[in-house]
């Protein structure tokens, strides 16, 4: 028996060497036998067999040689069987009458899905040196409060909660799921906050372009899912999910002034029912500055303004010219 243990979705080239003696079991020597080869029952193991040869009982061993092929197997267990056609009373014991083959092909592991916070315009949060992040955890954002301790804004304004998982094993349906306490301090924007898209995953790039395909020709999925997206072997899903601050009109938090020791959370997690769940957070600090610290600036394109100087140090608006009587 051959024995063979793949990993999902592979494929196998192999070559059976068999072994076929005869020894002179009577008084007549010599005499040849004709030895013939054929597949018993269907598989998706393909042999190539040799064609019938004559065979000596003189004893000495002829080898055949057996390719054996199959492409793209799924998950499961395959068996190839081979008869050897033989005369059976003049072979000797230890020729085999049947080649037996057993393939087991392991379930597919779903690679894991990667999630991310980015703005409205699908620009990643930035930290407190103005790095973009790309990760889950990490981002920066600046609550913006009036005089009267109420929040009036964030910066950026708008979040958006982005699910990306490439599909390398067998096609299926991926149920997108989120629930009740899956959002920390955020709430879905409009009717349709959650948008799905599927992409071909050797050409797929993740970027700004790839952003907006979603949200303009995915699949609207109310403003949390659940959401049903058939993903191919070999496509890429994509999942945004269109959110807010929920502290927009209440006083602020009691988090810090400085983007460094930032402390009000956000976050969101979604889940799929093939590649599971996965998180992200980001963590805000309130605007007017107590003590030294800078804000969250957004790389080299957009920065916003906070002088790190003293006030005695910033540039003071000129008085207005003033003529004088004579």
């Amino acid at each position: 028996m051959y024995a063979y243990t793949l990993p999902c979705n592979s494929s196998l080239s192999d070559t059976l060497h068999v072994e076929l003696t005869i020894f002179n079991t009577n008084t007549t020597t010599p005499e040849s036998y004709t030895i013939g080869f054929s597949q018993a029952g269907s598989s998706p193991v393909v042999a190539t067999l040799p064609a019938s040869f004559s065979l000596t009982d003189n004893g000495v061993t002829v080898t055949k040689d057996i390719p054996i092929a199959a492409n793209n197997l799924a998950p499961g267990n395959y068996e190839l069987n081979i008869n050897i056609d033989t005369p059976p009373s003049d072979l000797t014991e230890s020729n085999a009458k049947k080649i037996h083959v057993m393939i087991q092909v392991n379930e597919c592991a779903a690679s894991a899905p990667t999630c991310f916070f980015t703005d409205s315009n699908g620009e990643f949060l930035a930290d407190c040196s103005g790095d973009l992040v790309s990760t889950n955890e990490g981002g920066k954002f600046m609550l913006v409060n009036k005089k009267n301790g109420v929040i009036v804004s964030t910066n950026p304004g708008q979040f958006y909660y982005n699910y990306i998982w490439s599909n390398d094993g067998a096609a299926g349906s991926a149920v997108w799921t989120s629930t009740s306490g899956t959002l920390t301090n955020l709430v879905p924007q409009g009717a349709n906050a959650v948008h799905a898209y599927t992409f071909d995953t050797s050409g797929f790039t993740q970027n700004l372009d790839a952003f907006e395909i979603v949200n303009h020709d995915g699949t609207p999925c109310g403003p949390s899912g659940p959401c049903t997206i058939n993903v191919g072997k070999g496509q890429t899903l994509w999942v945004t999910w269109h959110l807010a601050y929920s502290g927009i009109g209440l006083p602020k938090p009691g988090a810090t002034y400085l983007c460094e020791t930032a402390d009000e959370v956000i976050g969101a997690v979604a889940n799929t029912n093939i590649a599971g769940a996965c998180s992200t957070s980001a963590k805000g600090y309130n605007s007017r500055c107590s003590g030294p610290g800078r804000r969250v600036r957004r790389g080299n394109r957009r920065r916003l303004p906070w002088p790190d100087r003293s006030p005695s140090d910033r540039p003071r608006r000129p008085l207005p010219a003033v003529s004088l009587p004579r």
